[in-house]
């Protein structure tokens, strides 16, 4: 009798603790691309910068120094290829290109390889960079996963200051985490 009282109340104590967790976050579906993700609630959805972005996420409601980004763009040449065999060709010199090209020049590869988003095979990079705006230089950490399906490419950054980067970089882990595409 004892043990199963403990057993109900140690089940109970590891219940709460998740709903709460998850009380604390929002789901973003987009069923145009078949994606969704969770993000905390106090972030708040933004305009993407780019063309190509689908929906941009910032700390603070929009106010912090934190925030992440999901791009979606068609690509024909990897309609053939399995998402390991597109996520393979990945590398460090072809991220670095892609940055140049978009005109971040300084941009320098941290950490990189290949891992796991929630059901799909990817490639993730930590890199660092610097932006001007208002006057002022600021150095950014990135943490970047990309993934495909079929011809489908999808690119999920989340970046920082880099000063707050190793604060957020746990969140950013959860959120990019959950990245999940329909099968």
């Amino acid at each position: 009798m004892i043990t199963r009282f403990i057993g109900i109340a140690l089940v109970c104590a590891a219940l709460f603790p998740l709903e709460s967790a998850s009380s604390e976050f929002a789901t973003y579906k987009n069923s145009q691309y078949g994606f969704s993700f969770s993000y905390p609630r106090s972030w708040a959805q933004e305009p993407p910068r780019s063309g190509l972005g689908v929906i941009k996420i910032s700390s603070e409601g929009g106010y912090g120094d934190a925030s992440c980004n999901v791009v979606v763009y068609r690509a024909p040449d990897l309609r053939n290829k399995t998402t390991p065999e597109a996520v393979r060709e990945m590398s460090p010199s072809v991220l670095i290109r892609e940055l140049r090209r978009g005109g971040i020049n300084d941009a320098r590869v941290l950490e990189s390889g290949l891992t796991k988003v929630f059901n799909r095979d990817a490639f993730f990079a930590i890199f660092s960079y610097s932006i001007q705006t208002m006057g002022a230089i600021f150095s950014v950490k990135t943490f970047q996963v990309i993934t495909t399906k079929s011809d489908v490419v999808f690119t999920f950054s989340c970046g920082a200051d880099s000063r707050s980067f190793s604060t957020i970089y746990p969140t950013f882990r959860v959120i990019i985490g959950s990245l999940f595409i329909d099968p």
